[in-house]
């Protein structure tokens, strides 16, 4: 692996550009640091850079690592060639930069790839870049076409040619160029090329870009400049190509054709303050003009910019080419430019060619389609051997080093891989590793499996470079199962790791010291509650409402109006959760599978359109089918909000947040007490008091999902209101989860391990336990009020206590969890004593005690805490996203079916006391009180049992190591990763 500083000498976008173009051709890996640090504004990848990576890694079939805009880490690890890469995708015919950046610079980074891939096509192949074509401080598409592509046809490659679309200007609309290129033939060498000797300038021609007005001023200001500067040509020397262009934007090419057909080209965008387009002309001419002539004076056969453009072809060539810079004042070669330097240092980092600092360049001979240039080209092994001496004080870094080092280079490349304590010395130059441990004390147990991996005896120190390239050419050919821990395919890229979408993000966690990753550890949490939190609290609470809709709507006249009179009303309450059922595991699965806030954007959209047309409905069966629908679009809300909440918080971060939203149930109760008290005395004629409930809500829940569309990122990675460094942060916080952040790849075993995990059954009978009870109180707790004797406004108006009380009760119990340490079992215990209490006196108390049974019926409305400390408890302790998908379905599900037996259990013939009803509820208290301790006791055993086995003492569950969070985000479960400790 190739490791590469992007600060060094120019320190831009040319770094990752050549290395990305050169690593997708020789299938060499590399590890950019830094990307663009040197830059002002904003850092690390752009737009432009970012497609011209994409499109490498899909013609090369790459693995990447930071491939997003802002990164400053990028990883490329690529496995195929362009041909099968074209058959299988329209994409790679296409590239969109997605805005005005260069498509000179995207065009410079693919193109080595796409002539030397060794493509068995003979016709050429062809691309069309959409972009800038004009654009500062870039190849211009004029530039291109007139003096790059005709050197490179001078140099021996096959022809390019183009065809432009429209212009692409940095203040306009982008462009369109399509580029034809003829491949070099499979097997075939660029021959070495000498560009000397260039001849005397015989002709001039300049493409200018100006509004129309000023087409005479600028024609004739070119030719009154041109002849002042280059008296010895005659005026037909001169041709002028005038090009409208809009706005104000003015640009002018300037290219020297000599008579052995050598160009030189100067150009400008004029990037200056404009106060009047014929003065900014007169400046445009002038200047280029100037630097043509410096470019022509030193008699050399290429400009400044075109120098550093053919670096790379000189690196490939067959033998030593030479490119004549000039000669300056001094009578010295003209040096290169930062920018050519910048490329040779590239092209020996990948490739080991040599430049000799005046225009020679000894080249590697790289034969079209050869792959592993390094392993099967005597050229450069025979360069690498030349510079063995030069460079083995510093080690360079080589395919093998990525395993831990001494050397500040090697760290760079292996502080992913860190817990492997192996030394790899010189393995850039020597055809032998020495292995060796970094002291003796840590002597690593998983080398005998690396030299199995090998083909060597355990016991030998020594293991064949070619043996250890031959891994690295496939990380992922050893099967899953036979990657043991340390081993060479998982040291040089964990697949599995790849799947997360927060790896990238974690990766380039090491690019910053842990004092300021602790210093932005709470400006990024502050951020995250001020945006995520609002957001998911007015969801919750909108829901909610959603649900208790048909509460409010019964305490008017719904049932007499669609005649829902005995057990109807029961089966239309009940409905409602075989809809739940029904689509909460397949809801599940898309949550996984698919962007998490638009999937629940798109949720919250169409239960409120659904919810609107229960103003339409007539009868029974009408509204049974309106309800079943409703149910299966709400069936993912919750495991989604309990997916975000696992992205953005940490484990100690989750309770009091999760309670906080569950508590804004309680806020939904109260709003809809008062919103079904004033839309009961509302006097519209046309829509009765429960169509308009229905009507309300419906709309108030639509406008929500439009603006939770807007402001919800789909993970911290796409999370808009953070900078690039706040989303690191992000990832490095949640990193102790032990979970990593989302894998949408879904995985059977996982799904087949939750299925006999005791806690996991555990957790869903306490859910089918919550569910009967919350079916029975969201459902009946109306009907029981009024059957306390209270009028059906009343019975509504007194449901407000109701939201008071789980508004405070469930953040005081969120709190507790965060504050102490292991008593999310013990409080999911403790706060079913006080509902448990209730349905007692419930049981007991006369009924002419009827604000005692009220108040007794408050206290079931703490139901949503023992709901939401189980959801909490679920959340921190199964890890493995499959498995955690399946769990969470399975939760949903039978909390559903929960919610069909609490509503049927309530019989019409035993109101008031609803005598069955209270006992079965009973008796899921005390489930939920048996079910919390065992589980409790299973958690503590297996921790217990990991420390002994690990000899380690207690350790916060905060304290996660290294080793837990990268297998946190290898997607393993809490079974199989044995540093995974529970929360109790």
């Amino acid at each position: 692996m190739a490791c590469i500083d992007g600060t060094t000498l120019e320190g831009g976008g040319q770094l990752l550009r050549i290395s990305a173009g050169l690593s997708a051709l020789t299938a060499e890996p590399i590890r950019i640091t830094r990307i663009r640090a040197n830059r002002r504004g904003k850092r690390g990848l752009k737009r432009q850079h970012l497609s011209a990576v994409q499109w490498l890694a899909l013609a090369s079939k790459a693995i990447t690592l930071g491939a997003e805009q802002e990164s400053q880490t990028l990883n490329f690890f690529p496995r195929a060639d362009l041909d099968g890469t074209t058959k299988s995708s329209q994409k790679a015919n296409v590239i969109d930069i997605g805005s005005a950046g260069s498509i000179g610079l995207v065009f410079q980074a693919i193109l080595p790839f796409i002539l030397f891939s060794g493509r068995s096509s003979r016709k050429p192949f062809s691309i069309t870049i959409h972009g800038g074509t004009n654009v500062s401080l870039s190849p211009s598409y004029d530039y291109i076409n007139q003096v790059l592509l005709p050197t490179l046809s001078l140099i021996g490659l096959p022809p390019v040619t183009t065809k432009l679309h429209e212009r692409g200007w940095m203040r306009g609309p982008k462009g369109a160029i399509t580029f034809n290129i003829t491949s070099v033939t499979r097997g075939q060498k660029l021959k070495p090329f000498r560009l000397e000797n260039r001849g005397a300038i015989q002709s001039i021609t300049a493409t200018i870009l100006a509004p129309s007005f000023c087409q005479s001023q600028a024609e004739r200001e070119l030719r009154k400049a041109l002849g002042a500067s280059f008296p010895d040509l005659g005026e037909d020397a001169f041709t002028v190509k005038f090009e409208k262009s809009p706005q104000k934007d003015l640009y002018l090419l300037l290219v020297a054709t000599s008579t052995n057909g050598h160009k030189l080209g100067r150009d400008w965008l004029y990037n200056e303050k404009m106060t009047a387009v014929p003065a900014a002309v007169d400046k445009l001419i002038q200047r280029v003009t100037a630097e043509l002539v410096t470019e022509v004076r030193h008699g050399g056969c290429v400009d400044e910019h075109l120098r550093d453009q053919l670096v790379v072809f000189q690196a490939l060539a067959d033998g030593r080419s030479f490119v004549d810079g000039g000669i300056n004042e001094r009578s010295e070669r003209v040096a290169p430019s930062l920018h050519a330097l910048t490329a040779e240092w590239v092209v020996e980092k990948i490739l080991g060619a040599r430049f000799d600092g005046d225009g020679s360049c000894e080249g590697v001979g790289f034969a079209a389609g050869e792959r592993h240039a390094r392993k099967h080209s005597p050229k450069i092994n025979e360069l690498r051997q030349r510079k063995q001496p030069e460079v083995a004080k510093t080690s360079r870094c080589g395919q093998a080093s990525i395993f831990y080092s001494t050397t500040a280079e090697q760290k760079a490349c292996g502080t992913w891989t860190s817990g492997l304590r192996i030394s790899v010395r010189d393995a850039y130059f020597n055809d032998l590793i020495t292995l060796t441990p970094a002291r003796p004390s840590d002597f690593n147990p998983s080398l005998p499996s690396l030299h199995q991996l090998c083909g060597v005896p355990a016991g030998k120190r020594q293991i064949n470079m070619a043996e250890v390239e031959k891994k690295i050419a496939d990380p992922v050919s050893v099967p899953e199962s036979d990657v043991a821990e340390g081993s060479l395919e998982a040291a040089v890229f964990d697949q599995r790791m790849q799947e997360d979408i927060g790896a990238q993000l974690y990766l380039e966690v090491q690019q910053y010291s842990k004092e300021e990753l602790e210093a932005e550890r709470k400006k990024v949490l502050r951020k995250i509650d001020r945006v995520i939190l609002p957001i998911i609290c007015i969801t919750y609470t909108l829901q909610f409402l959603d649900k208790l809709s048909l509460n409010y709507a019964s305490a008017y006249s719904l049932k007499e109006d669609l005649d829902l009179g005995g057990q109807r009303y029961s089966w239309t309450a009940s409905i409602f959760n075989f809809g739940y059922l029904f689509w909460a595991i397949p809801s599940n699965l898309l949550i996984q599978k698919l962007p998490v806030a638009k999937y629940t954007g798109g949720m919250l959209l169409v239960w409120a359109i659904i919810l609107v047309c229960h103003v339409a409905a007539k009868n029974f069966a009408g509204m049974m089918i309106l309800r079943f629908v409703l149910g299966m679009f709400e069936a993912g809300i919750s495991p989604a909000i309990m997916n975000i909440t696992s992205m953005f918080y940490t484990r100690s971060e989750q309770p009091f947040r999760m309670c906080l939203f569950l508590a804004f149930n309680g806020m939904a109760t109260m709003v809809g007490a008062l919103l079904g008290y004033g839309l009961g005395h509302a006097t519209n004629h046309s829509l009765k008091a429960w169509q308009l409930i229905f009507l309300v809500i419906g709309v108030l829940n639509f406008a929500w999902g439009v603006i939770f569309l807007w402001l919800m990122p789909d993970s911290p990675s796409q999370a808009k209101f953070l900078t690039h460094k706040e989303k690191v942060v992000a990832v490095h916080r949640i990193a102790e989860n032990m979970m990593g952040v989302k894998n949408k790849h879904f995985n059977l075993r996982q799904a087949l391990e939750a299925t006999y995990d005791p806690k996991v059954w555990c957790l869903v009978l306490i859910g089918t336990a919550c569910g009967i009870i919350n079916g029975g109180v969201s459902n009946f707790a109306s009907s029981l009020i009024k059957g306390f004797g209270f009028s059906g406004i009343y019975a509504t108006l007194l449901q407000l206590p109701t939201g008071a009380i789980e508004f405070v009760v469930v953040p005081l119990c969120g709190i507790a969890a965060g504050y102490f340490r292991d008593v999310r079992c013990w409080l999911l215990m403790f706060i079913c004593l006080p509902p448990l209490a209730g349905l007692i006196g419930i049981r007991l108390t006369s009924l002419d005690e009827r604000w005692s049974l009220v108040g007794c019926t408050w206290l079931q409305y703490i139901v949503g805490a023992p709901v939401i400390l189980a959801w909490n408890v679920m959340t921190s302790n199964v890890a493995g996203h499959s498995k955690r998908t399946l769990t969470n379905g399975l939760w949903f599900v039978w909390y559903a079916a929960g919610n069909i037996v609490g509503a049927q259990i309530f019989f019409a013939r035993e109101a008031p006391r609803y005598s069955s009803a209270i006992i079965a509820l009973c008796v899921c208290y005390a489930a939920i009180i048996v079910l919390g301790f065992v589980m409790r006791q299973v958690m503590w055993w297996e921790n217990k049992k990991r420390d002994k086995a690990m000899g380690v003492g207690e350790r916060t569950v905060n304290g996660a190591d290294e080793a837990a969070m990268r297998e946190g985000f290898r997607d393993q479960t809490d079974l199989e990763n044995k540093h995974f400790r529970y929360c109790l």
